[in-house]
């Protein structure tokens, strides 16, 4: 389960940065298995995998970057982009519900669906923060390594 939901009463800096390495764990963990948690395969080309996973092997500066970020980030700039209060705890229920389903029934349909919603809330935290495109490509990487059958 996806810590970002476990605690609504952290302040919005402190969810965003659990969101973050909740990304960070949910990516890691598919690329490391090349599976869900419920073991359907989600990344059956070994040469596909291989390679996907030496992407990923310095992306952790990226998100310990982004992690830094949202620390320092001005507030106007977090309502800017729709992060912080009810907004942004909208975001997170619709998130999580699909992060759940994920985790629950796995499958590659699922995971890529799970990545596009990851991928709004993700790109606004992106742009709120000034931050790197990196994370974005690195989860689209997966996602399009990701086989098209569940």
């Amino acid at each position: 389960m996806p810590q970002f939901l476990d605690n609504p009463s952290q302040n919005e800096r402190e969810r965003i940065q659990q969101f973050l390495n909740d990304v960070y764990q949910l990516l890691g963990d598919v690329i490391e298995a090349g599976h869900d948690p419920k073991g359907n395969t989600l990344i059956s080309d070994r040469d596909v995998l291989r390679e996907v996973r030496a992407a990923w092997a310095d992306s952790g500066q990226y998100f310990e970057s982004a992690h830094r970020a949202v620390r320092e980030v001005p507030e106007r700039r977090l309502h800017e982009h729709g992060l912080y209060g009810n907004q942004l705890g909208a975001k997170f229920t619709v998130t999580g519900r699909h992060w759940t389903r994920f985790l629950s029934r796995g499958g590659g349909r699922l995971f890529r669906r799970l990545i596009e919603v990851i991928d709004d809330l993700l790109d606004s935290i992106l742009q709120a923060l000034g931050a790197s495109g990196a994370i974005s490509e690195l989860k689209d990487l997966v996602k399009n390594a990701t086989d098209e059958e569940d």
